[in-house]
């Protein structure tokens, strides 16, 4: 009820939300799209589910062609941290870890909630 009571208020005051607002852009110049970056980065905040059984390789591609040369992995423990069951979370990690280390270990840092 309430949502309809605000569409009204907003259609009578001639109000817009953020989401309707949608300007042409009076911008004319010529495009320039970047496929990647000039040089390498670091994604501070990624989330990587999967990390504990998933072969990396397809994601450092991914990151090769952005020229991403550094992932951290807030999502340490995948899935198991929503559990509350801390072996399977330790058991996650410590599988990640493995998996980084045997795979790419120059190129994720992983991040765990205590």
């Amino acid at each position: 009820m309430s949502y309809l009571v605000i569409d009204k208020v907003q259609k009578k005051n001639n109000l817009m939300d953020i989401e309707e607002y949608s300007p042409i852009s009076s911008l004319i110049v010529e495009e320039n799209p970047l496929k990647k970056s000039k040089y390498p980065f670091v994604d501070v905040h990624s989330h990587q589910w999967n990390m504990p059984l998933s072969d990396l390789s397809g994601l450092v591609e991914e990151m090769d062609s952005l020229n991403m040369g550094y992932m951290i992995n807030l999502s340490g423990s995948g899935f198991a941290t929503f559990s509350g069951n801390q072996s399977l979370m330790d058991l996650n990690l410590s599988k990640s870890l493995d998996n980084v280390n045997e795979s790419f270990p120059k190129r994720f840092g992983i991040f765990v909630n205590l």
